[in-house]
């Protein structure tokens, strides 16, 4: 079982276990604010993305640094576990 395995049950677990025994209104006002902020967060990326040619450069450019430097650390903490004895 991979680690997103893990998260997405857990987060399962979570959700389930605060909506159990709830009235249909509560699903329906949370599921509504959740596909709120889903939409919200696509309107403003594709907001951003209409402003000009060099906003979706910068944008394109600060997730590829954001993503490439989160990885890197991801490999940092393993390469640091790995020479650790045992």
């Amino acid at each position: 079982m991979s680690k997103l395995d893990n998260v997405s049950s857990e987060a399962e677990k979570k959700v389930n276990g605060f909506l159990s025994g709830k009235p249909i209104w509560v699903f329906w006002i949370i599921f509504t604010l959740l596909f709120g902020i889903v939409f919200g967060i696509c309107y403003g990326v594709m907001y951003l993305l209409a402003l000009s040619w060099w906003v979706t450069l910068l944008i394109i450019i600060v997730a590829g640094m954001a993503t490439g430097s989160f990885m890197y650390l991801n490999t940092m903490k393993t390469i640091k576990k790995e020479d650790q004895p045992v």
